[in-house]
């Protein structure tokens, strides 16, 4: 669940950065005789949307191969090894981000276990000056993921399509890896390995929404009414050829 949470954000943060460089704002004509369709913000609020420098780092053996994974002491000294965290030292801000997968009937004893142990974090955090968020991504052995999860990635800035197709996944990833533990509980010669999940496309995903009735109206409005039937029949021909593709 870390790893594939880590690679969605940081495709996330990606492409915020190449879009905030992007100086010239593209204009949509509406052909006459049409109405503009309404269109969504490109970036929803969030915690995210605070700061333009955020980085981060996970506790994933893969990406420390040389050097060991630690949280920053400029922001605090603990003891204490979070899963992950993504951080702005311009603005000193950082969220930490804690997983835990334990049977879905123990979810709400381990969260106030966690909420007490961040909580010192925090006030250690703001003596540096520093603002700290604790953002919890609990997943239930079974699959089950709470309304939490959701919430917490709106609050982190994801969008609803974005947050939802990501939370489908951590569940799946949860729901796999406890049925291969399932099946090796016998196995004593049983190693973990990283299980290979497809990643989520952010422009799949709805970051950047757009009407879908955008195009059909410009063709009509250049072509003869004849061969509006044809070239509407061919555009949704192609769309469902793509989507099976995508």
């Amino acid at each position: 669940m870390v790893a594939h949470f880590a690679t969605v954000l940081r495709d996330y943060l990606s492409t915020k950065a190449k879009v905030k460089k992007q100086k010239t704002q593209l204009i949509t004509f509406v052909p006459e005789g049409f109405k503009g369709g309404w269109r969504k913000s490109v970036w929803s609020s969030g915690w995210l949307c605070d700061a333009d420098d955020w980085m981060c780092d996970f506790d994933l053996p893969e990406a420390h191969t040389v050097t060991p994974y630690l949280f920053p002491h400029v922001i605090c000294a603990t003891p204490l090894k979070v899963d992950g965290y993504i951080a702005s030292f311009s603005r000193k801000i950082c969220i930490v981000v804690e997983f835990t997968s334990p049977m879905e009937e123990n979810i709400s004893k381990w969260r106030k276990l966690k909420q007490q142990k961040y909580e010192e974090l925090e006030r250690e955090a703001s003596k540096n000056s520093w603002t700290l968020k604790t953002m919890f991504i609990e997943v239930g052995a079974r699959g089950w993921v709470p309304k939490t999860v959701f919430s917490a990635l709106r609050t982190l800035g994801f969008l609803p399509t974005l947050a939802k197709a990501l939370c489908d996944k951590l569940g799946f990833i949860a729901l796999k890896s406890s049925y291969v533990l399932w099946l090796n509980r016998d196995n004593k010669d049983f190693k973990s390995w990283r299980l290979s999940v497809p990643n989520i496309s952010l422009a799949k995903a709805g970051h950047f929404p757009v009407p879908k009735k955008e195009k059909l109206p410009r063709l009509k409005a250049t072509l003869g009414d004849e061969k509006q039937g044809a070239v509407s029949s061919r555009v949704e021909g192609c769309s469902k050829i793509m989507l099976r593709l995508l």
